[in-house]
Parts: structure tokens; sequence; C-alpha cells
């Protein structure tokens, strides 16, 4: 039995993109998600900041802020 050497090119390394879907999956998935994490918290912080001046106007502003937050690097 005769072997033959056989020649083999140098490999390439191939890097693939990243996949849009994980971005674009977690970009319409966390607005949601943050909003349903914080909805129950309101009254314990309401609750919590209650001595402190302006809390009844501050405390639904920690559920809105984050609205221009997502919608402006859209």
């Amino acid at each position: 039995m005769k072997f033959q050497a056989v020649v083999v090119p140098p490999m390439r390394i191939l890097v693939k993109p990243p996949d849009p879907a994980g971005k674009l999956m977690a970009g319409s998935c966390l607005p949601v998600l943050g909003a349903v994490l914080i909805a129950p918290v309101l009254p314990k912080m309401q609750d919590h900041f209650a001595s402190t001046p302006g809390a009844t106007a501050l405390v639904p502003l920690a559920h809105h802020a984050r609205c221009p937050v997502i919608t402006v690097p859209a």
C-alpha cells in the first residue's frame, strides 16, 4: 500500500457577521419587559418616598422616563 502526500492550502478563518435577529428581539422585548417589571413596584416606591417633596410626580416619572430613551435612538 502506497501513501501520497496531500498538500492542503492554508485554512481561512471565516467570521460570521452578528445575527440581526437577536438585536431585533432584544429591541422589541426589552421595552415591554421594563414596563412589566417596574409597574408593580410603583406603589411601594410611592410609599417609600412619601416624605420626599414632589414624590407624587417623580415616582410615575420613573415609569414614563424610559419612553424617550427608547424612541430617540429608534
